[in-house]
């Protein structure tokens, strides 16, 4: 797999350009970045990485789920300001 330069997505190898920015690629693979699981959800349906503010997968269109919940705080914030 090829990693794009520009969003640090993956890329099939099939692929001339990034399908989430459509950056052209490089002739040469790109390593993972080891910090990518921090920037990355993983698809529950097909298993692929995609970038963290996308909601659907870029591959199977299946809806992401997010990887964490708000803080508490913000949460309390958000509904106290309704009374």
């Amino acid at each position: 797999t090829n990693i794009c330069k520009n969003c640090k997505s993956t890329i099939p190898l099939n692929s001339n350009t990034c399908v989430v920015c459509e950056t052209p690629i490089s002739k040469e693979p790109q390593q993972r970045p080891t910090s990518q699981n921090q920037t990355k959800i993983l698809c529950p349906h097909c298993k692929s990485t995609n970038p963290i503010h996308l909601r659907t997968c870029y591959i199977c269109e299946n809806v992401l789920m997010p990887t964490s919940t708000p803080p508490q705080s913000l949460m309390k914030m958000k509904y106290s300001n309704r009374f």
